[in-house]
């Protein structure tokens, strides 16, 4: 293969299509050997390390591709998403809360950030994300079911009951 980040770069994402995460990795490896600036790279580079449960190192790429491109909404949802799960809802919020800076219409960020209200017991909060993130994508499925979970938790059990339809 010629020396083109780009074309590293796309053999990366043909890979993660095939589970194949480790010469992803790889592959990203080389493309930003090549073009060190080059954001996207270091975004699937840490999903690549995310699937193979290397969280640090999921954690840093995602970050150095904010670093690169500070309006990156995918690469701080990622972040926000990887660090709740590892039990960092205050830092997984700040995450989703720049990438709606970012952009403000991206329900995945909405459904997000609720999810980690939720986890911090913010639930009027997290009800207001889940809502705007279907007012974005009314059949977003995940956040119909993530908004009727926080309306049962809430006693709100006729609207919960709704939301499960």
């Amino acid at each position: 293969m010629p020396d083109y980040a780009e074309a590293y770069h796309n053999v990366a994402i043909a890979l993660l299509s095939e589970r194949r995460y480790a010469e992803a990795v790889q592959n990203c490896q080389k493309a930003v050997s090549l073009k060190l600036d080059y954001a996207e790279v270091y975004n699937t580079m840490g999903f690549a390390f995310e699937k193979q449960q290397r969280y640090a190192e999921a954690i840093e790429s995602y970050k150095q591709a904010v670093r690169l491109k500070p309006d990156f909404a995918e690469a701080y949802n990622h972040l926000g998403v990887i660090l709740n799960e590892l039990g960092r809802p205050s830092e997984a919020i700040e995450s989703h809360r720049l990438a709606l800076q970012a952009d403000p219409e991206y329900a995945e960020v909405y459904n997000n950030l609720g999810i980690a209200l939720k986890d911090r017991e913010q639930f009027a909060e997290a009800i207001w994300n889940f809502e705007q993130a279907l007012r974005l994508d009314p059949d977003f499925a995940e956040a119909h079911y993530n908004l009727a979970n926080s309306l049962r938790d809430q006693g709100r059990c006729a609207e919960a009951l709704a939301g499960y339809k």
